[in-house]
């Protein structure tokens, strides 16, 4: 897992090769940032908040992933901007 941090971006990085337990792990570290976030005295948007998953072209995850932060479901996104650049699902 790994963090990137910028100005008030936080980006969040975790690799596995199963789906099932790349969500359960991205799920649990949520909970634990949401924790962190709240004993700071800091707010997460979750209405800014998404995820994307990169892979190989063919590979599939399938419809029952979801990544929920304090029981609201995260919106997976295609495409996102970070620092300025456009990434999409195929890195393209």
């Amino acid at each position: 897992m790994n963090f990137i941090l910028f100005a008030d971006d936080t980006n969040l990085f975790i690799s596995h090769k199963s789906s099932a337990e790349l969500m359960n792990i991205i799920n649990q570290e949520l909970t634990k940032l949401c924790e962190w976030f709240s004993s700071n005295k800091l707010m997460l948007n979750i209405k800014k908040t998404s995820y994307m998953i990169f892979g190989r072209k063919g590979k599939c995850i399938d419809g029952n992933f979801t990544v929920k932060i304090s029981n609201s479901i995260i919106e997976r996104v295609k495409y996102t901007k970070f620092l300025g650049v456009y990434f999409d699902e195929d890195l393209n």
